[in-house]
């Protein structure tokens, strides 16, 4: 290609009108106009952290009666065991949320403090819920409103979808590795 055909490839080609490419910049002889995005603020692993750290660090007691599992049932399989099939659905929505537990939650010192406090939140809304779904539809309300309650939750930081995700996520990991609900493999 000679100099020439180079440098004509790169210019703006048409009637010298703005132009709107695929990534919504608008293009001119002059100027680009970049148009801003709102992304999330802080990537959802950081913002995971952020939100365990806030609930480890609750007021919450820990709930020393419990064991984990050593052979975890498959979540799909636990929730239909305990007939709370209006959360597989939930359940399938947010299983990536769910993955990222493994990762961040061993970036705490004791881990384990935090399982304890979610088993007793959960032990105390089944105390008060009539059914399995409505227990970890109660579980869920309760651990939003501890991290919505605590100071270093900014609104203008993380969106209501970012600790939706923490939320939901944190429940399924709950189910899958602990005391929340029943297992079926402990008969």
């Amino acid at each position: 290609m000679s100099k020439r055909s180079q440098h004509s490839h790169n210019q703006i080609k048409g009637d010298n009108s703005n132009q709107q490419v695929g990534n919504n910049n608008i293009v001119d002889r002059s100027v680009t106009h970049i148009t801003e995005y709102h992304l999330p603020k802080e990537s959802t692993m950081s913002n995971t952290f952020n939100f365990l750290e806030i609930f480890n660090e609750s007021d919450i007691p820990e709930e020393n009666e419990f064991i984990i599992s050593n052979e975890p049932a498959k979540i799909f399989e636990k929730l239909e065991y305990n007939g709370a099939v209006g959360y597989r659905e939930i359940s399938m929505l947010y299983t990536d949320d769910f993955v990222k537990f493994d990762k961040v939650i061993l970036d705490f010192p004791d881990s384990m403090s935090i399982i304890r406090k979610l088993v007793h939140l959960f032990l105390k809304t089944k105390k008060i819920a009539k059914n399995s779904d409505e227990t970890l539809e109660l579980l869920s309300k309760e651990v939003a409103s501890l991290i919505k309650s605590d100071d270093r939750f900014n609104p203008e930081k993380y969106r209501e979808e970012d600790l939706d995700s923490f939320v939901n996520g944190f429940i399924i990991y709950g189910i899958h590795k602990c005391k929340i609900l029943k297992n079926p493999n402990e008969k």
